[in-house]
């Protein structure tokens, strides 16, 4: 995870940027989202992120649906 933003002018909502080897995505969360995973989405490093991609033109976002934590976890033994 790279960025984690809560700006006040976004309600709620929370955005935050993940990467992996091949590219960045931004996500937003929903706060009733948010709300149930905070300690995850706020603590951990290796997370599992299950939604639906959001494209306005030419801005693409990500649009979380389920946040799972894989930290502490063997990452080639966990299916998501």
């Amino acid at each position: 995870m790279l960025v984690r933003q809560r700006p006040g002018s976004a309600g709620s909502m929370v955005f935050m940027t993940l990467e992996d080897k091949t590219a960045n995505i931004n996500v937003i969360i929903w706060p009733d989202l948010f709300d149930a995973n905070q300690r995850v989405v706020l603590g951990r490093q290796i997370l599992v992120v299950k939604g639906m991609l959001q494209k306005k033109g030419d801005v693409v976002h990500f649009v979380a649906k389920k946040i799972m934590d894989l930290s502490g976890t063997d990452p080639c033994k966990t299916s998501a």
